[in-house]
C-alpha cells in the first residue's frame, strides 16, 4: 500500500541514520527532564487521583470518588509515585521515557508495516517531532496513549502476517484493552485492528477467524466495561461528570458548533503536529492537511486496511471535542505516510498534465528536510523552557507561577479552607484543600460554566467556601460571585496571586 513511498526512498538511507536519530532524540528528551511542573487542569486531576491511589485512599478526587477519567493513566502515575515519590522529577522522567519509547515504537511499526527506508525517515521525524516532545513536558495521557497505540499496531501487524493463535490473540486483546483506559478514543482502536485482521486472515477458516476476532474484541473492551460498571455506583459529582454523558447530552446547536470549529481548527493543529510550525494565516495551514487527505484517499482506494480506517474512525471522533495537536500524536505514523503518499500522487498528476515532474526521491527528501527543520527548530522552545524553569518542584514558566503563589499563601494561612474558583483542580492538587469548581467537567457545554449569580449563590450556600481564587480573564464571572456572596450577606476572602 505504501510501496511507492518505500521504493522512492530506496538508496537514500545510510546505516548510521537510525543511530543519529536515536542519539538526537535521546538528547532532546534528556534536556526536557527537570523537577518543575507545567500547570494544566487535566494534569492536576491525573496527579491528584494517582497520589490518592498511592496513599491507599482509593480512586478519589477532591473528597469524592472520581468518574471522569478512566484509571489507566492515574494507575501508571501511581506506580511512578510509589517509586519516585510525589516530586515532579519522577513524573517528568516518566513522561520523557514515554515520549522516547513512542518514537522507537513508531519506528518499529513503520519498519514492519512499510519498510526500512520509510521507517528510518518517518521514524526519525517522530523521534524528533516537536508536538511529541513538547507534550512530553506535560503530565498528561496523550504521549503514553500514543506509545501504547503504536505497540498495539505492532502486535496487530505481527498477527496479520503470522495468522491467529490463542497466545497472540490474548496478547493483542490485552494491549488493546490499555488504550481506552488511557484515553476515551482508545475504544476505536480495536475495531480498526479487527478490520485489518479480517482482510489479512482471508485464507483462515471463517469460524477460526471470527472466534479469534471475538476473543480479541472481548478482551479489548472488558476492562473498560468493568470500569463503567464500577463507577456507575459512585455518588453524583457536582463538578466531575462523565465524558460519554457530556457528549450524548449536548444540544444539537452546541454539537454542530463544536464539529465545525474542530474541523476548521484541525487544519492548523495538524500542520503543527506534522511540521512543528504554528501557522494561522487562513491559507498556508491548509496545504499539508490537503496533501495528507489526498494520500489518505489514495491509500484507501489502493486497499490499505489499517491506517486509513484508523484515521477515518479517529478523525470522526476527534471532531466531537476541541481541536488540539496533542490529540493527533497517536496518528503521526499514519499522517506522515499519507503526507508522503499525497506528495507522490500530486507529483504524478502534475506529470500527467504537464509532462514534467520531479524525481520522487528528490521531492520526498525535500519534504522530509522541510519537516525535520521545522520540528527541530521549534522543539528548541520546550527545551529552553525546561532548562530555564523558574523553580525546582515549582512552576516551569511564569504562566504557572500564580497558582504556586496562591497555593503557598493558602497552605500558610488556612490549610483547611474551602475555595471557590475556576481552577479547582490545580488549587486542590497543590494544597489538598477542598475546592468548589465554577467550571464543570463531564457535562454538556451549556452546563459547563456556572455564571448565573443565583446559581452561584445556591452553590455558596450549600458548600460554604471561605475563599475565592479569581482569574483576571474571568472578571465578569467573579463579579457574579461577588453579587452572589453579597446576596447571602457573606464576604469571601480573595487569595492573593502575587
Amino acid at each position: 500500500m505504501f510501496t511507492d513511498v518505500e521504493t522512492a526512498l530506496s538508496g537514500v538511507i545510510k546505516p548510521y541514520y537510525s543511530a543519529i536519530f536515536l542519539i538526537l532524540s535521546s538528547i532532546a528528551y534528556i534536556f526536557i527532564i527537570n523537577s518543575s511542573w507545567n500547570v494544566s487542569p487535566d494534569s492536576a486531576l491525573y496527579l491528584s487521583v494517582a497520589q490518592s491511589l498511592a496513599r491507599g485512599a482509593g480512586y478519589m478526587f477532591n473528597g469524592e470518588p472520581h468518574t471522569y477519567v478512566a484509571p489507566g493513566f492515574p494507575f501508571l502515575l501511581c506506580l511512578v509515585t510509589k517509586i519516585f515519590g510525589t516530586g515532579f522529577l519522577g513524573y517528568r522522567l516518566f513522561m520523557a521515557l514515554m515520549g522516547f519509547a513512542a518514537g522507537v515504537l513508531a519506528y518499529i511499526f513503520l519498519r514492519m508495516y512499510v519498510g526500512r527506508n520509510t521507517a528510518v525517515l518517518l521514524g526519525g521525524l517522530i523521534m524528533l517531532n516537536y508536538a511529541m516532545i513538547y507534550n512530553s513536558t506535560y503530565i498528561l495521557a496523550d504521549v503514553p496513549f500514543a506509545a501504547f497505540v503504536f505497540l498495539a499496531l505492532i502486535v496487530t501487524v505481527v498477527g496479520g502476517g503470522s495468522g491467529p493463535s490463542l497466545l497472540w490473540s490474548t496478547i493483542l486483546g490485552f494491549v488493546l484493552s490499555i488504550t481506552p483506559m488511557l484515553r476515551i478514543n482508545g475504544i476505536a482502536i480495536a475495531p480498526a485492528a479487527a478490520f485489518f485482521l479480517i482482510f489479512s486472515w482471508g485464507a483462515v477458516p471463517r469460524f477460526k477467524r471470527f472466534a479469534h476476532l471475538l476473543l480479541i474484541l472481548i478482551l479489548s473492551y472488558l476492562p473498560f466495561i468493568l470500569w463503567l460498571i464500577w463507577k456507575s455506583g459512585f455518588p453524583h459529582s457536582d463538578s466531575e461528570g462523565a465524558y460519554l454523558a457530556a457528549v450524548s447530552e449536548r444540544r444539537f446547536i452546541d454539537q454542530t458548533t463544536i464539529i465545525i470549529r474542530a474541523f476548521v481548527g484541525y487544519f492548523s493543529e495538524s500542520t503543527l503536529a506534522l511540521t512543528g510550525l504554528s501557522i494561522k494565516t487562513g491559507v498556508l495551514e491548509i496545504i499539508a492537511p490537503l496533501v495528507m487527505f489526498i494520500g489518505l484517499a489514495k491509500s484507501l482506494y489502493s486497499g490499505e486496511r489499517l491506517l486509513a480506517p484508523l484515521a477515518i474512525i479517529q478523525g470522526a471522533g476527534l471532531l466531537l471535542s476541541s481541536a488540539g495537536e496533542r490529540y493527533l500524536l497517536f496518528l503521526l505514523p499514519a499522517l506522515y505516510l499519507f503526507l508522503f503518499k499525497g506528495t507522490l500522487v500530486i507529483n504524478s498528476t502534475f506529470k500527467k498534465f504537464t509532462g514534467k515532474s520531479y524525481k520522487p526521491k528528490t521531492i520526498l527528501l525535500s519534504v522530509f528536510v522541510f519537516l525535520l527543520i521545522g520540528n527541530c527548530v521549534h522543539l528548541l522552545v520546550p527545551i529552553y523552557q525546561a532548562r530555564t524553569a523558574l523553580a525546582p518542584n515549582g512552576p516551569e514558566t511564569p504562566r504557572s507561577a500564580p497558582f504556586f503563589r496562591a497555593s503557598d499563601w493558602l497552605k500558610k494561612n488556612d490549610a483547611n479552607a474551602t475555595v471557590l474558583t475556576t481552577h479547582a483542580r490545580v488549587i486542590h492538587f497543590l494544597t489538598g484543600t477542598q475546592t468548589i469548581n465554577l467550571v464543570r467537567s463531564g457535562v454538556p457545554e451549556h452546563k459547563t460554566w456556572i455564571k448565573d449569580a443565583a446559581e452561584i449563590a445556591q452553590l455558596i450556600k450549600n458548600k460554604r467556601p471561605e475563599y475565592v481564587f479569581w482569574d483576571e480573564k474571568n472578571s465578569d464571572m467573579y463579579r457574579q460571585v461577588a453579587l452572589a456572596s453579597e446576596s447571602l450577606h457573606l464576604r469571601l476572602k480573595e487569595i492573593p496571586q502575587a
